[in-house]
């Protein structure tokens, strides 16, 4: 059989990689594609419809590249026999676009489920893989696999001094927020600095390509002369340095990423340590004081390698057996439902929802979206060509999703994934009963028609055992939702949980959406209202309105590291991060304050204007160029002294709750009093003078001072805190199971 190795360039990893499978596989006619050799999408798959003559395996190293084929095939269906009567296949050979990037995931369902079969490069992937339900499973484990040139002998002239190199990117992710991802300057560095302070003499070669690219023929020479090899990354796929380096008879000190503990020997393992600089120390001190120990290493690491990844080709037995078994698999139905015809959008269609879409995410990074909706008449446009572009999108694929997720619930609490903030809050407290509606995140919900509105509304109201429908957000959409289900049954309770504050009243839009709420409440369409503002329940009730109060709770964070040294004088990171550049969010006071700090780093996601910048010239800066997932933030939180959350107005500040439950202090203001109840926090944590730059700055100095102190009753408080909340949260679900 035919069989397409569709990579990059023959010359980088992905062509490296399969030019060595092709001259090992056998029982395939084995052709080698690169897109790199056709200016579009378009021309490769003209290539391919010209050259695919018979029933062939079209494997894709770059997943991504499929996904921009089949959105093309999708367009255009004249080639769409080019992936129907064909098999696809991939692999996974990285972390990226899993479910802590929800948005590169959801974009990639489709994907997973087009292609026949897939397998990854590690059993971390095959385990993470294994957990996502949107995907199908992975066929198998088949590890990368590079030709490399060995060397088995090592020159030992000069015993004394060892050789020891890194490989890496020194500044990868920082644009995520990420502080030394690859461990150079952290952990590496600091442990060489200290072997040498030490008395111990060795020569250390660092290719780092933020300084600039060397040639792999320079780095695998480098190689075959060195002793040990640093891996010190938060994460891989798999490090390729590491196959260089046992097929150079070198030692490893790594952390544990990618398939290090799966290849190497069993006594090269206790050299997989914690991510530190003291446990690479000992490491390598231990390493460098066992000249036989080192050599034995060496010589176990070059034949790991020859007996996993060149004798007896068990590699490529592995990719044969794969594509074997993609041979006999029955059709896969989705390739039609995603290529069968459709009413293409006009290219004016196209236009408006692209250029809304990019506006509406530019107007929300900017801190613009409240500005617009200042002006009703800008408003009424906005929502109205906003609604009528909406992503469309085949619910008929979700179907069994919603009814799995439905099924038996007595509770169930819709949000919108669109607005981070409102789907992170709704699924942290409500946990299993929550769900996502409508289901991608780049589905605009302040429309008043979906395409799965009216079966989702049937779906509740057939239900025998549902009780209640919590709205949380509040979404146009979910307005909807709750008419159609209140006039299908009656006797499901609706609730609209709302994250806002009356203060937020002065914001039209902020007092409009409550109002849109409060009129279907006095419509008896909805029968009460679940605040996320602690005690406001009291004043809503007061007013006749049956009303809930809630807090968010704080959530797990105990999976990150929280080694961080104690901050001083000289070493001090601040956080300071806000949804919008607003009065609300209280920015400039804690700005001074911070910025009047000596010896503070001020890690922000505020984009501050060329004429503000004054205000952080005495410290060190650290800007996020972009928003970060909510797993990535709360890493990002465990690495900070103290978080600084001042705020003018807040309900249950979700930014607070989160960095307590990895360590960090976080200083609030009174409206964002999450420490109420537990005075000693209280008096270190909590700011009343939220417009007074100077107290704000003693303030974090304080919390600089009794940072021990403040460590330890935090841990105290994430039990407590989540104890009380559950028994409220006890309460409150007594009714709505009623």
């Amino acid at each position: 059989m035919n069989l397409f190795f569709i990579v990059d360039k023959l010359d980088w990893a992905f062509g490296r990689i399969a030019q060595n499978i092709a001259t090992e596989l056998s029982g395939f006619n084995v052709k080698i594609v690169c897109t790199d050799d056709f200016k579009t999408v378009a021309d490769f798959v003209m290539h391919l419809d010209k050259n695919v003559k018979e029933k062939s395996i079209l494997h894709f190293f770059w997943r991504d590249y499929l996904m921009e084929v089949m959105n093309f095939t999708q367009r255009n269906p004249q080639y769409k026999e080019i992936l129907i009567s064909n098999i696809v296949t991939t692999h996974i050979p990285d972390h990226l676009f899993t479910y802590d990037d929800i948005a590169n995931y959801e974009r990639r369902i489709p994907l997973m489920n087009f292609v026949d079969g897939y397998f990854v490069t590690s059993g971390k992937l095959k385990e993470l893989y294994s957990e996502l339900s949107d995907f199908p499973p992975p066929h198998s484990v088949i590890y990368d696999n590079p030709e490399i040139p060995m060397s088995e002998v090592k020159s030992y002239d000069n015993r004394d001094r060892k050789k020891l190199v890194w490989i890496g990117n020194s500044k990868w992710g920082e644009y995520l927020g990420y502080q030394d991802y690859k461990g150079l300057n952290t952990i590496v560095l600091p442990a060489l600095d200290k072997l040498k302070k030490s008395g111990y003499t060795f020569d250390y070669i660092e290719f780092d390509s933020s300084k600039g690219k060397t040639d792999r023929e320079v780095i695998l020479k480098t190689l075959s002369d060195a002793d040990i090899l640093l891996i010190s990354s938060e994460c891989e796929g798999t490090p390729l340095p590491l196959l260089e380096a046992m097929a150079n008879s070198c030692a490893v000190v790594s952390t544990d990423v990618g398939i290090v503990n799966e290849v190497l020997p069993e006594k090269q393992l206790q050299y997989i340590v914690s991510r530190d600089a003291e446990a690479f120390y000992d490491s390598l001190k231990g390493l460098l004081d066992d000249q036989r120990g080192l050599e034995e290493l060496q010589r176990m690491n070059y034949l790991a390698y020859r007996q996993q990844f060149v004798d007896g080709g068990l590699i490529a037995d592995k990719w044969a057996l794969f594509f074997k078994d993609m041979c006999s698999k029955s059709q896969n139905e989705f390739k039609n439902i995603f290529l069968r015809e459709q009413k293409a959008p006009s290219f004016k269609e196209r236009l408006i929802s692209k250029a809304i879409y990019n506006l509406s995410r530019l107007a929300l990074r900017l801190n613009l979206m409240n500005t617009l909706k200042q002006y009703s008449l800008l408003r009424k446009i906005y929502y109205k060509v906003a609604g009528t572009t909406t992503n469309q999108v085949d619910y008929d694929l979700l179907d069994e999703f919603y009814s799995n997720a439905t099924e038996d619930k007595e509770v169930l609490a819709f949000y919108s994934a669109y607005w981070s903030g409102v789907a992170t809050s709704t699924a942290s407290f409500f946990k299993d009963d929550s769900i996502q509606y409508p289901y991608y995140s780049y589905e605009f919900p302040q429309v008043s028609t979906h395409v799965y509105l009216n079966r989702l509304a049937e779906k509740l109201a057939a239900s025998k055992t549902l009780k209640s429908v919590i709205m949380s957000g509040g979404t146009q959409l979910q307005m909807e939702l709750a008419k159609k289900i209140k006039a299908l049954s009656p006797k499901i309770k609706i609730f609209f949980a709302w994250h806002g504050s009356p203060a937020q009243w002065v914001d039209s839009s902020q007092y409009s959406t409550f109002d849109g709420w409060y009129e279907l409440y006095r419509g008896r369409i909805v029968d009460g209202v679940i605040s996320f503002k602690p005690e406001l329940d009291e004043i809503l009730n007061a007013y006749g309105i049956r009303a809930f109060s809630v807090s968010n709770y704080v959530v797990s964070g105990t999976s990150f590291s929280k080694k961080l040294a104690a901050p001083d004088s000289a070493n001090f990171r601040v956080g300071l991060f806000a949804a919008m550049f607003s009065w609300y969010k209280n920015p400039f006071p804690q700005l001074l304050a911070i910025g009047s700090l000596k010896g503070c780093e001020l890690v922000t996601n505020l984009h501050l204007e060329n004429n503000m910048k004054w205000v952080t010239s005495n410290i060190k800066l650290m800007a996020l160029s972009e928003n970060l997932n909510n797993k990535r933030f709360i890493e990002l939180l465990s690495r900070l002294h103290v978080v600084c959350y001042v705020t003018n107005t807040e309900c249950s500040p979700m930014i607070a709750l989160e960095s307590a439950s990895v360590g960090t202090p976080c200083v609030v203001g009174p409206a964002g009093n999450i420490y109420k109840g537990f005075p000693e926090l209280e008096l270190y944590l909590v700011e009343k003078e939220v417009d007074n730059p100077t107290a704000i700055r003693n303030r974090l100095q304080l919390v600089r001072d009794n940072y021990g102190e403040i460590k330890v009753l935090l841990n105290a408080f994430v039990l407590e805190y989540n104890s009380r909340l559950e028994l409220i949260k006890e309460k409150m679900y007594k009714e709505l199971k009623q």
